[in-house]
């Protein structure tokens, strides 16, 4: 940072650069010998050039974090105005003392969040402060450093949250303008040089505001593919989102694909303009052109005080659970049903009825036989539509020895019960998530059918995605290394995607929403979590007024030391919202949105391209992917995807998840 500051300075027109101090006289020099004209001193001479001499008015320290605090006061004592680099001091009581020196001597001290003058965030705020993406409801801040710091640099960094979360929680409390009232953070070490130093490398924090707003921060000490710092705001309006520049708009496209050039180098490179932006607003400070600093007391106390108790709440973390590996599937595969065909009965005749009516029916190992559905008038049609018979209960279709599977495409709360009616009557389920809505019924129902050899699918159609199921590939290929380090997976809903009926008969956000993201997360890492956070807020009146949230952001912490997020909302007012990202130590794999079309507006105001294509659109392939899949693993030409293992998991996540919500605290996955 000091050479930074020392280019910036002796670069600009309002500025004569005369010293550059450091406590080796030596690397002074080195520095001071790119600038014509400046000198290299030590600390000990500085003394007498710098604090006593009329000819320096301000001071730029750069120097370790436990030295600023002395540096500022004696360099108000001697007259000088400062800027300093985050953070003024690692004590609350001295960033305090230090400002009210600085308004005690009237000298301005300006502290160095220079992502609040990149031109890129700037305009962000601006188009919040416009109301432009309505009342904020999520924000996630992404900061990746490339390269890793020098392992000396830490002797004297202060914790983790200290030095590299305090850009992002000042970042947080300025986009959102105002201050967290709970904080969360969890952390672990994937580097080995810095497990030897004891220092964190990787960390999650979950930062909840008054109003409603989960911020989600994930940080790491290193990147292969350069610097990565991102930021996204999902509004009630809209979202906005800050991406990486790159170093290069040149792309290759070739016999493997689409190739683009990586991002910045560094932080040097990421914000050379800031950098000289904030340098800038402390020259008109000093020149009384602004009265007022753009970071104040206020926020660097707040910034000290929120990674104080990130780090509080890390040090909790539970410690010491051993990994618990999600069982491989291995029964044998081997046919389930004794006949070429299968017969199905599709049970509710909604719009996931008709969806997997229609998969059957395509298939020509498959045949329905049966529908049902408690409403009469509309079942009446649907047979009609779909070429079978409609029965006036379950129990009628359950009756024919020749039906073989039966298709649960009901309400929620109604699973249960149908599926052990099923299992009684020795047939194949395949059953829409949640399988029920409790760890006890989930386990019920599993076990029943363990022993009566029924095979149940829960229709996590992520699983049979072909994108998904790529990144699957990749990430078990070691692509992007031993293990996934950081698994993010976002999911928001349409805000037209489901009705207000719908949402209050489903059985509750965790089981009718997380449950598909909290199958994606332990069927990418492979084990059980060891400790989940959740927090949620409600934006939407209805659903408030019935007790449920639409804004969730959960953590996962795996014994193996990978983090899983996850930020789930019921409206985007964009589009359907599905993706995914896995990081690692050999890099990045990201799970996109699909468009409405690949089509680009250009116009005077920009580039505009479609929203994103609606749900059952976007899993339509997945969606007749796993009802193929189903049927193959009934005639024994494939082995399952889905075991109920994995069915036992989900709802005992989803269990954890509900009663760290409700205690406000991280818990441990239940038993």
């Amino acid at each position: 940072m000091g050479a930074i500051h020392a280019k910036n300075a002796y670069e600009n027109p309002r500025t004569h650069l005369l010293y550059v101090v450091a406590r080796n006289k030596t690397k002074a020099q080195a520095l001071a010998s790119k600038f014509h004209g400046v000198q290299g001193i030590t600390t000990e001479e500085a003394e007498e050039k710098v604090y006593k001499s009329k000819d320096v008015q301000a001071v730029i320290i750069a120097s370790a974090t436990p030295t600023h605090h002395a540096i500022i006061l004696k360099a108000f004592d001697h007259g000088k105005a400062v800027f300093c680099d985050k953070p003024i001091a690692l004590k609350n009581e001295e960033i305090v003392e230090a400002f009210e020196r600085s308004t005690k001597v009237g000298l301005p001290l300006l502290c160095g969040y220079n992502r609040r003058f990149d031109p890129h965030f700037l305009r962000v705020k601006n188009q919040i402060i416009t109301d432009a993406i309505g009342h904020i409801k999520f924000l996630r801040i992404t900061s990746r450093d490339h390269p890793p710091p020098p392992l000396e640099f830490l002797d004297s960094a202060g914790s983790f949250f200290d030095d590299f979360s305090t850009h992002d929680v000042d970042m947080a409390r300025w986009l959102t303008g105002e201050s967290p009232s709970s904080i969360y953070a969890c952390a672990t070490n994937n580097l080995s040089a810095f497990k030897g130093k004891g220092a964190d490398d990787t960390a999650i924090l979950v930062l909840t505001f008054p109003s409603g707003v989960i911020c989600v921060i994930d940080n790491s000490r290193r990147t292969t593919y350069g610097y990565d710092q991102r930021c996204e705001i999902l509004g009630t309006k809209g979202m906005l989102t800050v991406e990486n520049p790159v170093t290069s708009t040149v792309k290759f496209y070739g016999l493997n694909g689409e190739e683009s050039s990586g991002l910045e180098y560094s932080f040097p490179e990421r914000y050379e303009q800031a950098y000289n932006n904030e340098l800038n607003h402390f020259l008109d400070l000093v020149q009384g052109k602004e009265k007022t600093p753009i970071v104040n007391v206020t926020d660097c106390l707040k910034a000290a005080e929120i990674t104080q108790q990130a780090q509080k709440s890390r040090d909790t973390q539970l410690e010491g659970v051993s990994a618990v590996k999600n069982p491989k599937i291995t029964d044998a595969v081997k046919p389930l049903v004794s006949s070429p065909t299968v017969n199905f009965c599709v049970c509710g005749i909604g719009r996931m009825g008709q969806i997997r009516a229609s998969s059957i029916i395509k298939n020509p190992n498959s045949k329905l036989l049966y529908a049902f559905d408690v409403d009469a008038g509309r079942l009446d049609q649907f047979a009609k539509d779909y070429g079978c018979k409609a029965v006036k209960s379950l129990d009628e279709a359950l009756a024919d020895p020749n039906l073989h599977a039966v298709v649960i495409s009901t309400f929620s709360p109604t699973h249960h019960e149908m599926i052990l009616k099923c299992i009684a009557a020795k047939k194949m389920v395949f059953c829409e998530k949640p399988l029920t809505l409790s760890t006890k019924d989930t386990d019920e129902c599993c076990d029943a059918a363990d022993k009566a050899g029924v095979y149940i699918y829960c229709a996590f159609q992520r699983r049979s995605d072909p994108e998904f199921a790529t990144a699957k590939k990749h990430v078990d290929a070691g692509k992007i290394g031993q293990k996934i380090e950081l698994l993010r997976i976002t999911s928001r809903d349409a805000a037209s995607h489901n009705t207000m009926g719908y949402l209050q008969n489903s059985g509750g956000y965790f089981y009718d929403s997380l449950i598909h993201d909290f199958d994606m997360a332990q069927y990418f890492i492979g084990e059980a979590p060891s400790e989940i956070y959740c927090v949620g807020s409600s934006f939407i009146p209805d659903l408030k007024a019935h007790g449920d949230i639409d804004s969730v952001a959960v953590v996962l912490r795996f014994p193996s030391g990978s983090i899983a997020t996850i930020d789930n909302n019921r409206s985007a007012v964009y589009g359907y919202d599905q993706r995914l990202e896995v990081f690692g130590e050999k890099g990045m794999i990201q799970v996109g949105n699909r468009l409405n079309t690949v089509d680009i507006l250009g116009n005077e105001k920009g580039f505009i391209a479609e929203n994103t294509q609606p749900g059952m659109t976007r899993y339509a392939t997945a969606y007749e992917n796993e009802i193929n899949h189903f049927i193959n693993v009934l005639l024994g030409k494939e082995a399952k995807k889905v075991s109920h293992n994995d069915c036992k998991l989900n709802a005992r996540i989803a269990d954890t998840a509900v009663k760290s919500f409700k205690s406000g605290k991280a818990q441990k996955l239940i038993d």
